[in-house]
């Protein structure tokens, strides 16, 4: 059996969490004697890609900063996937992102679309920056479909609240996992860091500048106390001022990371704080609590199917509530040491061999 993925992660993302899922979905099952695993992925400057074994590539423009390269490799990968689509060689065709490309080709073997998240339909109208032609994209590949993997039972009910035609039996739960633990030659270490920790992009949904101004009177009682934002890039120009404003721009600070750096980040932190309005899944809820580190999060969307009673849950809208939660567990070492063991048991119910073997599942029902 022939299963066929796109190139769209790959040329969208360098590092990221669809590229990472896919690269985890290729990991786990190309062991597999039935599959045979292709991908169209011939031009792309994704570092996991760049790091696995036995898939071709080729880096594109990589030392060039014009903004016309992604049009450039992306237009590139969508005439190989085309070719390769139009051989027919293939049992299944999984595409890595919602761009419709390929059913301009009137035969087609059969399907399957994952959805992460229904975030741009859920907040067009909040955040304008989100109602983009990507909702229509979406909705088509939903429709023309022969199977959906959805991330999260969550996601599952967005995709049957937004578009009520789709049939639920269509949609199969498949979570995810977490790429990253603290090694078993890492000693855990016993007395935490002086930070809490915030980890990926802060804009839009993230709900992060809302939730600093929720903890900024903790930051100026609790003088030694930081906040380290890992990842998401250097602070805005925007971010910069309204910190300065709240003064308390020494002690928020944000980091650069690798996934060495990140587990040692998780494994240091006081808590790591998910204050974000919505996920389709997840994925730091469980990195953290793979790596040793107490977790307090939103009460909305996946978040608490991802971390059941592992987790110290706020209301991400309520200022009042996230610093109850915040100042609870930074003196209370017994929550801590708790949340800690909860999380350590929660994140073994998750692992990419469950995901690939579920997804493997799927393809066998496509045929």
């Amino acid at each position: 059996m022939r299963v066929l993925f796109d190139h769209q992660a790959f040329t969208i993302q360098n590092f990221g969490g669809i590229s990472r899922y896919f690269i985890e979905l290729f990991n786990q099952l190309k062991t597999v004697p039935e599959l045979d695993l292709r991908h169209t992925a011939q031009f792309s400057n994704n570092g996991y890609l760049a790091q696995y074994e036995g898939i071709r590539r080729f880096p594109f423009l990589n030392t060039q900063g014009d903004e016309r390269k992604q049009d450039m490799m992306r237009h590139t990968n969508n005439l190989i996937s085309l070719a390769s689509l139009a051989t027919g060689r293939y049992s299944v065709f999984h595409p890595t992102y919602y761009d419709p490309y390929f059913l301009r080709l009137k035969s087609r073997k059969p399907f399957v679309v994952t959805f992460h998240d229904m975030i741009h339909e859920r907040f067009q109208q909040v955040y304008p920056a989100l109602n983009t032609p990507l909702i229509l994209h979406k909705k088509l590949l939903l429709e023309k479909s022969a199977a959906i993997i959805s991330v999260s039972e969550s996601t599952k009910r967005d995709i049957l609240s937004l578009y009520p035609h789709i049939s639920a039996d269509k949609i199969n739960v498949i979570p995810l996992a977490s790429s990253l633990k603290i090694p078993e030659s890492t000693a855990i270490p016993a007395q935490k860091g002086d930070y809490l920790l915030y980890v990926g992009t802060r804009s839009l949904y993230k709900n992060f500048m809302f939730f600093v101004e929720a903890i900024t009177p903790l930051l100026k009682r609790y003088k030694h106390l930081k906040l380290l934002c890992a990842g998401g890039g250097g602070f805005t120009a925007q971010e910069q001022q309204r910190l300065a404003q709240l003064q308390v721009q020494v002690q928020v600070q944000q980091v650069p990371i690798t996934d060495e750096r990140l587990v040692h980040l998780y494994a240091h932190a006081l808590a790591f704080v998910f204050p974000s309005l919505y996920e389709g899944f997840g994925i730091p809820t469980i990195e953290a609590m793979s790596c040793g580190c107490p977790v307090l999060a939103s009460e909305v969307s996946s978040i608490p199917e991802v971390g059941a009673d592992a987790a110290l849950y706020f209301s991400p809208t309520d200022p009042d509530s996230i610093r109850q939660a915040v100042e609870q567990v930074l003196n209370n070492s017994t929550l801590r040491q708790e949340l800690i063991t909860g999380g350590y048991s929660r994140a073994a119910a998750f692992s990419w061999e469950r995901t690939a073997e579920l997804t493997k599942q799927v393809y066998h029902q496509l045929q």
